[in-house]
């Protein structure tokens, strides 16, 4: 009878690399080359590995084969040495070698009638060899013919999903594979992102976000539609974002066409390996376990390079499901009658598995790499890992009780409070408020916004300084008897009066790790994170949240369990589907404002009360000043230059303050007011006095200075004197964006007062341009007489052209830049989250684009917003120049400048070099951010929304044209620009102090 290769034998990419030994072992002088291994005298290789095992035991079990045999590819002579691997009675495991066969060439052997563990070979060379490939092979007397279709749900993945399609097209439509013809594959795209994948094998459709429950159901929908058209015998459910091995699919396929008639049921899985360190065998399988409520992995976090760890993967457990990374089922398993729950995420293939599966198959080789789970878990999870084990254990019929449910949830409540991860124990309560409003809540609450709104507990990941010691944080976890006691009694070190500051995972963090700490820096493996802090009062929200939500379990719990029983066949029947997929989205907004109002209407009531409760205390302090006025009289020769939230020495500030320092030497006793004193090394080493901002230092400089100079807005615990003359330089020539009150977001009464009370007319306001007169004056209710038309001071230095080369020389100095690359300086400005953000730019194909229309190599600086958090990591040919204090300087060095709507784009303007508009998300930003001042179709800047319209405008970018348009944007503006202004407003101050321009 005719042999079927039933697996093939897979080498290694290189010999060296960590996943070498997932293949095969090398022993004595032995590599791989060109797909081939080459061995010379005396060297060995063996496949005592998980892609070279045979599970002997496993195909004989559940299949018809037999007359199993080896075929060796290889030239030269060597010695063959077929063993085999088992367990013994006490569990340990045996290996024996079963013959060795010199060899010559192209060699078959038949396999022993073994009937135990795995079989595997080795080759010990004699002189030079070269082994090409190997199959095991058996003969099948009754071979069933198997259509495999696969179902692929994706949302936004389209890198990850056009490389595995490209994968599965090649499987099912080469005309040398043996799969051609009997694969075909299903792609729902949630996203609707995804544009010419169709082929005779791959059908491409495009589906609502309903989830990964609704894009998988929506695929079983179709192959029901098409299964018996295509003779479909069996479907595959695959994860998106999973990488595989194509013998994998070969050899699921190869099992399921010899299965005996008792095993013709049985579901396939592969194991998930994972993606960081891809020979860890993250789960074979997984069991469910009904009394914790969680899963419970088969043969969890094995190191796949050792041999006894894959016989023990191989040894045979007790299965209850296979997830969806990777899991075949016969096709009559989804009827119109037995779909999957619509429960979005997360349980849906649980509650499938349980609710369809008998036999459970897994075999060595069949397998996808993953990211692992401890890697991603957002908090908006917890409402689904809660809710959707309530509902999947309900309709399963297991009897649970309320008492049991509420304990086990009031436990992880509490861990979460004092791990502060107050919005994961909200996202967690709202899944068991959701679940005892019944069946009809599920049918028809649009799962879209539901989704949407959810999002909302996720905190936003920003690049951290800190990073995460893992020895550190787990002896962390580790309590000794006296801190376990102390822990207790002082509720995990909350009654402790002092705190410190941990780092700890952004991914379920053990509470331990936090006794005692007042701030959590939350880190990730990329090194972004977030930061929590502990807090009574959202402690207290939460718990009260617990208890109320826990008062309506205990009242609806019994009906909600038997609506969701009586109604359970509704919601997995075809009609229903059909309607949940076509029913319309309500239009919702994915903002912080649409998260459940338990968090977000508090946190708005909480934000109000603290500014009420601050601005009783600033004006107590400002009366406070008051009085104590009478004794510190002001000082002429005084001058504060107040930066807000501005790091190091820079801005207008910085200009005025040198001019200062150069006309009139040290006549002026200066304070520089600074969130970040540890930023001013350069503003002391010129003798101006740092002071931190809301100390009693700033208080008495800022009380008794003449003039105060400040860039944005002055604190609410001061007070302006008489005799005082405050100078706003603002930090913008041109309001590209809309400022002031009269253009804020909906405020409280509070907080309004609070932004009035900061920004008081100033006696001088400075301005860049007519536009920023007319429109700052209109926006806060300024009288046009206090503008100076001066434009700005820090933009003097874009004129002073003696002074670039110093400047480039030193801006290339601080970053290593040589004179032979340009630089490209991208600079957007901030968003409400405040978050480092490149927003999707591609470095490589915007560099490539500026070298082809400009000639040369770039180099690109990021540089953030001043109040962004975090930065970006530095990679090939991107640097991080967040910290490089001073934007002017990183102007002049700059042959190109990327923005969005930043007013840095009107600074370089003057320079003369190319400027281009870079804003993927211009829409969201109108709608949800900011509105433009400046009207948008006034803009003289080459404007793109995507990468390849960045590259289209940089390769057609005309230079004449462009200065041409700059010209003409300074004039519609009114441009105030030139090299004079920190001179002016230097003699400005100097006529203020001493009106008569004598000494103090």
């Amino acid at each position: 009878m005719e042999k079927t290769v039933l697996q093939n034998v897979l080498l290694p990419e290189t010999s060296g690399s960590d996943t070498t030994e997932l293949y095969a072992r090398f022993f004595g002088d032995a590599t791989v080359f060109d797909g081939k291994i080459l061995l010379s005298d005396g060297a060995e290789v063996s496949f005592d590995t998980y892609f070279g095992v045979f599970s002997i035991e496993k195909w004989k079990k559940y299949t018809e084969i037999n007359d199993f045999s080896l075929t060796v590819y290889a030239k030269g002579k060597y010695d063959l040495t077929v063993s085999k691997r088992y367990f013994l009675l006490n569990g340990q495991q045996g290996n024996i070698t079963l013959f060795t066969k010199s060899c010559e060439d192209e060699t078959t052997v038949s396999l022993p009638n073994e009937t135990q563990g795995v079989l595997y070979f080795s080759l010990r060379a004699h002189g030079f060899v070269t082994f090409e490939r190997a199959t095991f092979n058996g003969a099948l007397p009754n071979r069933k013919e198997i259509k495999l279709c696969g179902v692929i749900c994706t949302y936004r993945r389209e890198e990850y999903v056009k490389r595995n399609v490209s994968a599965i097209k090649d499987l099912a439509e080469n005309e040398t594979s043996p799969l051609r013809g009997k694969l075909d594959l299903i792609v729902v795209d949630n996203g609707k992102t995804l544009e010419g994948l169709e082929s005779d094998s791959v059908t491409l459709i495009r589906n609502k976000n309903v989830g990964g429950a609704g894009g998988f159901t929506r695929g079983l929908i179709a192959f029901n539609e098409r299964k018996e058209k295509f003779g479909y015998t069996h479907v595959l459910l695959m994860d998106d974002d999973v990488s595989f091995e194509k013998e994998a699919i070969f050899r699921t396929v190869t099992l399921l066409s010899a299965l005996k008639d008792d095993y013709k049921d049985a579901f396939i899985g592969g194991s998930m390996f994972r993606l960081d360190r891809k020979f860890i065998q993250n789960e074979l399988a997984d069991r469910w376990d009904f009394q914790k409520g969680k899963v419970a992995p088969v043969c969890p976090m094995l190191d796949m390079r050792k041999a006894e760890n894959v016989a023990e993967s191989e040894k045979e457990r007790p299965i209850d499901y296979f997830s969806w990374w990777y899991c075949v089922m016969p096709a009559d398993v989804p009827a119109d009658d037995n779909l999957p729950l619509p429960i979005f995420i997360k349980r849906d293939d649980i509650e499938y598995g349980l609710r369809n599966g008998k036999t459970f198959l897994t075999l060595s080789g069949i397998n996808v790499w993953h990211e692992p789970f401890e890697d991603k878990r957002p908090a908006f999870l917890e409402y689904y890992y809660t809710r959707n084990r309530l509902i999947m254990e309900t309709v399963l019929g297991k009897n649970f009780t309320k008492k049991e449910y509420k304990n086990q949830l009031k436990k992880e409540v509490v861990k979460d409070i004092l791990a502060f991860r107050y919005n994961e124990a909200a996202a967690a309560i709202s899944g068991m408020e959701d679940f005892v409003k019944g069946a009809d809540f599920l049918k028809n609450t649009d799962p879209t916004a539901l989704n949407k709104r959810l999002m909302g507990y996720n905190a936003k990941l920003t690049p951290m300084e800190k990073t995460l010691n893992e020895a550190q944080y787990n002896a962390k976890r580790r309590f000794s008897k006296v801190k376990k006691l102390l822990a207790l009694f002082t509720m995990n070190g909350w009654l402790l009066p002092r705190g410190k500051t941990v780092v700890v995972p952004t991914v379920r963090p053990d509470y331990k790790a936090l006794f005692g700490a007042k701030r959590a820096i939350n880190v990730n493996k990329n090194g972004d994170g977030f930061v929590t802090e502990k807090s009574y009062k959202k402690a207290l929200e939460t718990w009260k949240y617990y208890k109320k939500t826990a008062k309506t379990f205990d009242k609806k719990f019994e009906w909600a369990k038997n609506d969701y029983r009586a109604k359970k066949n509704d919601l997995i029947s075809l009609p229903f589907w059909k309607e949940y997929l076509n029913r319309e989205e309500e239009p919702t907004e994915n903002t912080v404002s649409d998260c459940l109002a338990y968090v977000r209407e508090r946190e708005e009531k909480s934000v109000e009360r603290k500014t009420r409760l601050r601005l009783v205390a600033d004006k107590g302090v400002r009366n406070a000043l008051r009085l104590f006025s009478i004794l510190k009289p002001i000082k002429n020769n005084r001058v504060v230059f107040v930066t807000v939230k501005r790091r190091g020495y820079c801005e207008n500030l910085k200009y005025v303050a040198e001019k200062l320092k150069e006309k009139y030497g040290d006549k002026y006793d200066m304070y520089w007011m600074t969130e970040y004193p540890e930023t001013c090394e350069e503003v002391k080493e010129r003798g101006i006095k740092v002071v931190k901002n809301a100390t009693v230092s700033y208080m008495l400089a800022h009380l008794t200075a003449k003039v105060v100079i400040y860039n944005d807005a002055v604190p609410s615990y001061v007070f302006k004197r008489k005799k005082q003359i405050y100078i706003n330089l603002w930090h913008g020539a041109i309001n590209y964006k809309h400022i002031g009150p009269k253009y804020l977001e909906k405020q409280g009464k509070y907080s309004m007062k609070k932004f009035l009370i900061r920004n008081p007319q100033p006696d001088y306001y400075l301005s860049g341009s007519e536009f920023f007169t007319e429109n700052t004056a209109d926006s806060f209710s300024f009288d046009k007489s206090i503008f100076l038309p001066w434009g700005l001071a820090r933009n003097d230095i874009l004129f002073e052209r003696e002074k670039h080369e110093e400047i480039d020389e030193k801006v290339r100095a601080y970053f290593g830049i040589g004179k032979e690359k340009k630089i490209a300086l991208y600079a957007p400005t901030f968003r409400n989250g405040y978050a480092s953000d490149m927003h999707g730019l591609d470095v490589k194909k915007t560099l490539d684009a500026l070298k082809d229309r400009f000639g040369g190599d770039f180099v690109m600086l990021y540089r953030g917003h001043a109040f962004v958090l975090g930065e970006n990591k530095d990679g090939k040919d991107l640097l991080d120049a967040t910290k490089y204090h001073d934007m002017q300087e990183l102007l002049v060095s700059s042959s190109v400048l990327i923005s969005d709507y930043s007013s840095a784009m009107w600074d370089m303007s003057f320079l003369g070099r190319p400027i281009f508009v870079f804003a993927p998300d211009m829409d969201e930003y109108v709608k949800s951010e900011r509105s433009f001042a400046y009207p948008l179709e006034k803009w003289r800047y080459p404007i793109a929304k995507t990468n390849d319209e960045l590259k289209e405008k940089i390769e057609t970018f005309n230079e004449n044209e462009f200065q041409n348009s700059m010209r003409k944007h300074h004039k519609e503006a009114g441009s105030y620009e030139n090299e004079n202004s920190s001179a002016k407003i230097a003699e400005l101050v100097d006529g203020i102090c001493f009106p008569k321009g004598k000494g103090e």
